[in-house]
């Protein structure tokens, strides 16, 4: 998700990167809250950075 879907406002790249990990994005102009459902995605892109990250 690029914008809040109240207020349009744009999420920055490190929020929304934050948002993969745990699933929870929160607009800070209009304070709307937005969660992810656990899914298979999400714990397989945890999975692969984590392990990305070990063999660098």
């Amino acid at each position: 998700m690029k914008t809040c879907t109240q207020c349009n406002n744009k999420f920055t790249f490190i929020d929304r990167l934050k948002f993969l990990f745990n699933g929870h994005l929160k607009c800070t102009h209009c304070n709307a809250d937005y969660r992810s459902e656990a899914n298979i995605y999400r714990e397989y892109t945890f999975y692969y950075t984590y392990v990305e990250y070990i063999y660098i």
